[in-house]
């Protein structure tokens, strides 16, 4: 493990923590536990998540999230997600940040298909999700340009889905679009 926080959903981080081990292949170790109790007592199980990183010898960085509570108790907040677009040669990659804990963020495009290199992942307040598509991985649109991808990308989550209908179009801003002069590689 390298990281972990644990927060409230409206982004304010109430406690982290940092360790780290080296287990031989194949084999797990009980690397530190936390009471997480008093936190518990005091923000309440529907107001809070935890986040814990683990990064690899590889350099693969696995994050994985619990909330204390199901998922329909959770007192989660209304999301506002800002996106950044930005493309080079062969990608474009979608830059994605919200104001609070976000659940279940899922990317599509309404009228092509494609390959995100993550298409359902959470967002924590204030942090930068990047997700990039491979150019050549769409089929059923041609993009022309980064505008008109930017125009048919739909980005949803789990607050969006129990909204009424004239609240799901204020969850997303597009904030602006660039064009990367140099290839960035990923």
């Amino acid at each position: 493990m390298e990281w972990g926080r644990y927060g409230e959903f409206d982004g304010k981080l109430v406690a982290s923590f940092s360790d780290s081990c080296h287990p031989l292949p194949g084999k797990s170790v009980r690397m530190k536990s936390h009471d997480y109790s008093s936190y518990l007592e005091k923000s309440g199980a529907e107001n809070v998540y935890l986040q814990v990183d683990f990064k690899y010898a590889t350099g693969d960085i696995e994050t994985e999230y619990a909330t204390f509570a199901p998922y329909k108790h959770l007192n989660l907040i209304k999301p506002e997600i800002s996106i950044e677009v930005k493309e080079d040669a062969k990608f474009y990659y979608i830059d994605l940040v919200s104001n609070t804990f976000t659940p279940f963020v899922v990317l599509d495009l309404h009228s092509g298909d494609c390959i995100f290199d993550d298409n359902v992942f959470n967002l924590v307040a204030d942090v930068v999700k990047v997700v990039a598509v491979y150019k050549s991985s769409i089929t059923g649109k041609k993009y022309s340009s980064v505008e008109e991808f930017k125009a048919d990308l739909d980005v949803n989550c789990l607050q969006k889905s129990y909204m009424l209908d004239e609240d799901k179009e204020k969850i997303v801003t597009v904030e602006k679009i660039v064009t990367v002069e140099k290839p960035v590689i990923i």
